[in-house]
């Protein structure tokens, strides 16, 4: 009975020492071992596989937005305004499969609108033979005119402007004015000729038919600095005057 008692403290002892001495061992497969001294009894706490899952960690960075990358944001706003001394980006320029800017620059121009010339005379309807005609245009007649076409990022803008007008008088007479011409007032002298643009009858005719030809300059301009310009267009307008004999009336 001692022997046996004696073989199993020595059992137990063994175990224990076992336990002390080699607890890196035990930690190895079973996690942490807290072996307290003279206790037959250790606490054996069991642990993970040993590896973390760096995975989940490492990983956290590669949610950022990819976005925010050079070349992956919204396309910046180009300016195409006309610089000097600079070409056009090439974002401006048409694409000259589509609307080469030469047809954009004649869309422009066939866009204009140019009014008839609105003759205003004085005297009005009635000429006298030897005093001064006033020959003039409305301020309507004689003012610049401009059409625009764009397409895409590139506009093309034409401009017809009054450069002189010609009267045909009826008498085989032809007037170039390079101005609207000077409308006669009440109170100007009634026997002054125009500053600017007249003509005198010599003889009377009951019915002259008057034309008044306006020539216009086409020039166009464009968004990217280009431009050019067009031939004259011409609007007329006529009028049916009478050119009456001026008698004088002795009073006595």
């Amino acid at each position: 009975m001692l022997r046996s008692a004696r073989s199993l403290g020595a059992s137990i002892g063994a175990i224990l020492l076992l336990l002390v001495v080699l607890p890196g061992a035990a930690s190895a497969d079973l996690g942490e071992v807290d072996c307290e001294p003279q206790d037959p009894f250790c606490d054996i706490i069991a642990g993970d596989d040993g590896e973390d899952d760096e995975g989940a960690s490492d990983g956290s960075g590669s949610d950022e937005d990819e976005s925010s990358g050079p070349g992956s944001g919204e396309g910046t706003d180009v300016d195409c305004t006309a610089q000097p001394g600079q070409a056009p980006p090439e974002e401006c320029l048409p694409d000259p499969q589509v609307a080469p800017i030469a047809d954009l620059a004649e869309q422009a121009r066939d866009r204009l609108v140019l009014p008839g010339p609105e003759l205003a005379a004085s005297p009005a309807e009635r000429q006298l033979v030897h005093l001064p005609t006033w020959l003039a245009l409305s301020e309507s007649s004689w003012a610049p005119v401009s059409a625009s076409v764009a397409a895409g990022a590139v506009t093309v803008t034409a401009t017809a402007a009054p450069s002189r007008v010609e009267w045909g008088l009826g008498d085989g007479t032809v007037v170039i004015c390079e101005e609207p011409g000077t409308i006669w007032r009440p109170g100007m002298d009634p026997e002054a000729e125009s500053p600017d643009c007249g003509h005198t009858y010599t003889r009377s005719a009951s019915e002259i038919e008057v034309t008044a030809t306006v020539y216009w300059t086409v020039t166009w301009t464009s968004t990217i600095g280009t431009g050019g310009s067009f031939a004259d267009l011409a609007t007329a307008s006529q009028a049916v005057w009478e050119v009456a004999e001026a008698r004088s009336v002795i009073v006595r």
